[in-house]
C-alpha cells in the first residue's frame, strides 16, 4: 500500500495552493490530499491536522511549506 501523501500550507495560503502538487502526485499514482489548517495559531493547526491524520487507513507521508516556498 502506497502511503497517502498530506501537504499542509502554511500561513500565506490555504489548501488550494497545493493543487498543483497533489494533482502531479495523483497523475503519478500517488494518493495525495491537501488537509486544511484553520489558521487560529499553532495549537489549533496541530489538532485540525492531527484529527484528519487519524482518519487516514494506512501510512502517511507529511508534507508542508510555507506557500513562498514552493
Amino acid at each position: 500500500m502506497k502511503p497517502a501523501i498530506v501537504d499542509v500550507h502554511g500561513s500565506l495560503a490555504e489548501s488550494a495552493s497545493w493543487d498543483k502538487v497533489t494533482d502531479s502526485l495523483a497523475s503519478a499514482a500517488h494518493p495525495a490530499i491537501a488537509a486544511a489548517n484553520p489558521l487560529r495559531g499553532p495549537a489549533a493547526g496541530a489538532a485540525a491536522v492531527g484529527d484528519f491524520l487519524r482518519t487516514a487507513d494506512g501510512p502517511v507521508v507529511l508534507a508542508g511549506a510555507p506557500a513562498a516556498d514552493r
